[in-house]
């Protein structure tokens, strides 16, 4: 075996197995969580309780409320007086010229409000808006309470132009304290069920939006599912937060000097709360955090903290997962539509690999002639054994077929770029309710299965053009059929990347039947 061949094999090896790896293999090991600096709480008191409760001060006010609306070029935030906190945020989402908000965080009581500064004693919920500031690239809102344990004073800032909100936090207990305070931060993790209703949910087609836990480990930010994070607690967490499948918020700054710990509360199937819990107070102490808060989305992470990234559900073909990505985005802001992105990328990949698509036509073509020249040399030399052997030694050599590489070539490329294509049209923020011709939303199946029904024609045609025997081309009838009904469950944007592929292949088998060459 020449070494080309050995180093192509070598590739295409590589590709099967991170392929089997990829659709089989790649799942959250829960049994690794204890490596994270995550504790399992126990059933004594060695170490305390998860604190999920909130007693407000029962004593009323008489402090007006005050909204405040605050728009981004990512979001649009309602922070209120009551709580000092963010009862609404509504995600900004551009496609094919039209903006629409995607509902991710809303306040449904009193309790339920993100960036509530809660107390191991009585918690303060009436507010006073002190400052309120505004520049051309920022919103700055300051409250302030006066309670029974002292003062404290919180300030958000609100940057325009990223999906980043810095926190400042001033808590001055009394002099005659008696009992140290422990403070906890609460925020919702965002989820698109949960802050929109049944209706709203149909209208922006939302049907598999699943929570899932952010926290650091060992430097780079990972996902773990609700059921891995769920009465455990992490020590001095760096990054802390939550995601849903196009929505993310966390911490991005190192907060360990107030979350001593962090942990997580499931109130509902679709109300994840994030805890961060302060070691005990007794002086006047101040604290700052930053948190991304905003669209899981390449571009926005590059704002913030490109180590988000992680976060894309792209699997172990990322790094070419984001290249195609970014290809895509690249066409479509020529033809500001993600169908015919994926169109102009489908034709740019069958471009890349045409070389080496011409040279299995090649091979195809030698392979055929080869097997017609054997057969008659077989019948011709029959009762010569010498000769036989002689005449098959000189056919092999006049239609010797390239290397075993020029067929890998494609075969690993096609396979490849199918995976990584997979990932960035099933999981990327930037194809959610992109219309195409009939279909309404790319990441979704198509609705009318005509993108599947025509994949697996088009599949048909390319498989029996290549066959002479009846038998063969009914088995290639029965395998079109099973694909296109396996695709029909895909997303629109990715039977159509299969459709036009196949088109591609069919023109070219014509374009070299026509022009091509032995």
């Amino acid at each position: 075996m020449r070494i080309k061949d050995l180093i192509i094999s070598v590739i295409f090896a590589i590709g099967v197995t991170m392929l089997i790896q990829y659709l089989f293999l790649n799942k959250t090991d829960d049994k690794q969580v204890t490596a994270e600096r995550v504790r399992i709480m126990p059933k004594t008191d060695v170490y305390r309780p998860l604190d999920v409760e909130i007693n407000f001060w029962d004593k009323a006010f008489s402090i007006e409320p005050v909204n405040t609306q605050v728009d981004t070029e990512f979001a649009q935030f309602t922070f209120s007086s009551e709580g000092a906190a963010l009862v609404k945020a509504d995600f900004k989402h551009t496609t094919s010229g039209k903006t629409i908000l995607i509902p991710g965080i809303k306040s449904l009581g009193k309790e339920d409000r993100s960036f509530i500064v809660a107390f191991n004693q009585k918690t303060p919920y009436y507010f006073n808006l002190i400052n309120q500031q505004q520049t051309t690239t920022e919103t700055r809102l300051e409250y302030k309470a006066e309670f029974e344990g002292g003062s404290l004073t919180k300030s958000f800032t609100i940057y325009k132009q990223k999906p980043q909100i810095d926190l400042h936090i001033s808590f001055d207990p009394i002099s005659t304290l008696n009992d140290p305070y422990r403070l906890r931060l609460v925020y919702d993790i965002p989820s698109m069920l949960h802050a929109s209703g049944v209706e709203e949910a149909k209208l922006l087609q939302i049907n598999d939006d699943v929570l899932s836990g952010i926290v650091d480990s060992y430097g780079n930010v990972v996902k773990k599912p609700v059921g891995a994070i769920l009465d455990r607690y992490w020590e001095n967490p760096v990054n802390f937060g939550g995601i849903d499948k196009y929505l993310l918020v966390t911490t991005i700054n190192n907060n360990s000097d107030f979350a001593q710990r962090g942990y997580y509360h499931l109130y509902s199937d679709n109300l994840l709360k994030a805890f961060l819990e302060s070691s005990q107070i007794s002086t006047k102490t101040e604290w700052d955090l930053s948190f991304y808060i905003g669209p899981k989305q390449a571009s926005a992470f590059d704002k913030v903290d490109s180590r988000l990234d992680q976060l894309l559900d792209l699997g172990m073909l990322a790094p070419i997962s984001k290249l195609l990505l970014r290809l895509m985005n690249f066409f479509y802001r020529f033809v500001g539509n993600y169908g015919w992105a994926i169109i102009l990328l489908t034709f740019l990949v069958k471009i890349v690999s045409l070389p080496f698509s011409w040279r299995i036509e090649q091979n195809t073509k030698k392979a055929g002639e080869l097997q017609r020249k054997l057969e008659y040399v077989q019948q011709k030399y029959r009762n010569d054994p010498e000769a036989l052997a002689r005449a098959k030694t000189e056919a092999m050599q006049k239609y010797g077929i390239s290397s075993i590489g020029g067929c890998l070539i494609p075969i690993v490329i096609q396979t490849v770029v199918f995976i990584a294509l997979r990932s960035v049209l099933t999981t990327s923020l930037e194809l959610y309710m992109s219309p195409f011709l009939w279909v309404s939303n790319l990441v979704n199946p198509d609705p009318l299965y005509i993108f599947p029904l025509l994949g697996a024609v088009c599949l048909f045609v390319k498989m029996a053009s290549k066959e002479s025997d009846a038998r063969k081309k009914l088995n290639s009838l029965g395998l079109s059929v099973f694909i296109g009904a396996l695709f029909a469950n895909f997303s629109a944007g990715l039977t159509l990347h299969v459709l036009i592929s196949s088109l591609l292949d069919i023109l070219q088998a014509k374009l070299y039947k026509k022009y091509g060459s032995a």
